[in-house]
């Protein structure tokens, strides 16, 4: 075997094991998500959101830094001349997250629940209160 071929052939076995680990994380993250019952939810699927949320609006990211911020490699001439520093890609990130976020604004359901929840607590400080009450009298009268 030649020294072509063979680096050639390890070349191949590093990519395989590279694709192989790719699906590993991909599958365990879709068992994950449908574990909590979202099925539909795909490694793919978050990273093709997050790629194009951080692609628009009015402080897009070029398509290098996220690929870059993806851990993808740039496949190109460009690929010398797109080193960005990490305090760079923090920032931009930073700047950048408000497009991403899923939860931008409390929905009604939330804020209904948020309500709820205050009356309850409300409802059982005072069901406390007067047990405690209760009680101080009970062992008043022992």
């Amino acid at each position: 075997m030649g020294l072509t071929e063979r680096i050639k052939n390890a070349s191949d076995s590093v990519q395989r094991r590279y694709k192989e680990r790719q699906e590993r994380i991909a599958n365990q993250v879709s068992r994950l998500f449908s574990k909590a019952g979202f099925s539909s939810v795909t490694a793919h699927g978050l990273r093709k959101m997050h790629s194009t949320y951080l692609s628009v609006g009015e402080d897009r990211l070029s398509e290098p830094m996220i690929a870059r911020l993806e851990g993808k490699q740039i496949k190109d001439s460009r690929e010398p001349y797109k080193l960005y520093a990490p305090d760079d890609m923090i920032e931009a990130y930073s700047r950048n997250y408000h497009q991403i976020r899923v939860h931008k604004t409390e929905s009604s359901r939330v804020q209904q629940l948020i309500r709820e929840n205050e009356e309850m607590r409300t409802g059982m400080q005072a069901t406390i209160t007067a047990l405690m009450k209760r009680l101080d009298r009970l062992e008043q009268e022992r």
